[in-house]
This record gives C-alpha cells, structure tokens and sequence, in this order.
C-alpha cells in the first residue's frame, strides 16, 4: 500500500470510544520481558527494570497508582530510582506520591509546573463536562480500593526534583536513558529513549487515543496544541528510528 491507502486503513480500522474505557493489565504486561512492564489504565505506567531497582514512567491517576503498584510491586518492589513523567496531565502524575522513596527522584520536562498550574486552573470545567466521556461513578475507584485495602489513593500535585529544558542523558544503576524534551498533545512532553534497546517511550505525545489524529482544538478547555512544534516533535522521534514505540 502506498501512504493514502495506509492512512485510509488506519482510519478505517482503529477503533473508536472503547479506547477511553482502561484496561487494567494484571499482571504487569511484559513488553520486553526482563526490562519493560506495561500497567493499563487511563494512561499506561511503565516499569523499567535496572540491574538492583527500577525507574517508572507515568504513575496514573491517585486512585488507579495503588493497582500499578502492587502489579509492579509484584515484579520488583524497589528501590525506585527514579519516577519520569511525560507530561503534566492528572492522569499521568496523579501516582507520584504513592511511588516515592526515600531517595527517589522525580524527573519532568521543563513546562510541567505551568502544565500542572494550568490543569488546575480549568479543574471545574472538566469534572462539569467529563461524563460525557468518562465513567464518573466511580466503579474503578471503588473498585481498586477494594482490591488494595488501605493504600492511598490521593491525586499528587508534585514538585519536580529535576526538570528537562531539552536533553537529559541518564545512567541509572546500568539502565541508560536518554529523555528529550517535546511539544505533543501538551507543551511539557518527554519521550524516554533507550537507545540501546531501540524503545521510545511516548505516552500521549501524539494525542490521547492513538493512532487518532491528535487534537489541535480540544473540547476540554486545554490551550490550543501548536501544529508546528507537533510536526518537529514527530520528525524527531521518526529520527530516534525506534522499534518499539
């Protein structure tokens, strides 16, 4: 197929609303057994095994952290070198509390304090206009708790330890990392690059349900995504030429 007719069948078979109902993996799904775990939920958290410890990417939202702890917990209880977020979104640091150690240190890209103040600026215009998307009965939570008896399951507004303005390369416990600094479906995005192993991960990057076309006019009352910064950030990963993304 040439490239009309791919993005003709990608348009044709993606699927559509099911992607905004999560699914829990439980077990941690291997992606590369031995180094990389998969959690599901409204935005995936990853596990990423060094040679003692572990670094996790995205922690959640507090109420669905307990569930990506306990299925990581299960492979390796620690310690937590590092905690990574790839953008600012409550679905993404909401579990940074739940998985911090003594010792642990929080990485974020350089807008994410401004990304965070600004998701609590339009807090209330989202929970007036979230059902129209989301289950707001509260079914997973309950649901979770249940499941994870006394873990708490508070929504984190955290500090970052370190922020990224462009590049930051990392060398943790024989895991080496690159994360670079990107403009995706908001202006404080990270893509984890393991170079050695050919993996980018990208999380929300390119929009919130992918492979859909990312959103350049939300509904939600976020900022209006930049199209040219979206474009420069998509050649830069095409140029990373991960196998895994």
């Amino acid at each position: 197929m040439n490239i009309s007719e791919q993005v003709d069948h990608l348009i044709d078979t993606r699927p559509g609303k099911e992607l905004l109902t999560p699914a829990y993996d439980d077990p941690a799904y291997p992606i590369v057994d031995g180094l990389l775990y998969r959690s599901g939920g409204t935005s995936a958290a990853y596990l990423l095994l060094t040679d003692s410890g572990r670094v996790i990417v995205n922690t959640g939202m507090g109420y669905e952290a307990p569930h990506h702890k306990r299925v990581f917990d299960a492979i390796r209880p620690g310690p937590t070198h590092h905690i990574i977020t790839t953008q600012a979104h409550v679905d993404h640091v909401g579990g940074v509390e739940l998985f911090t150690e003594p010792g642990t240190t929080y990485i974020a890209q350089a807008n994410n304090p401004a990304c965070q103040a600004d998701d609590k600026r339009i807090q209330a215009l989202r929970m007036r206009t979230a059902g129209i998307w989301f289950d707001m009965l509260g079914t997973v939570a309950q649901r979770i708790a249940a499941e994870n008896p006394g873990v708490p399951m508070t929504q984190s507004e955290p500090t970052p330890d370190v922020l990224v303005d462009e590049r930051l390369d990392l060398e943790v416990d024989g895991l080496r990392l690159q994360l670079h600094a990107a403009v995706g479906e908001t202006i404080d995005c990270m893509v984890v690059w393991l170079k050695d192993d050919r993996i980018a991960l990208v999380s929300n990057l390119f929009g919130p349900l992918f492979p859909h076309f990312p959103n350049l006019n939300t509904l939600r009352g976020d900022k209006y995504r930049f199209i040219e910064p979206q474009l420069a950030t998509n050649r830069m990963v095409r140029e990373l030429r991960p196998e895994i993304l």
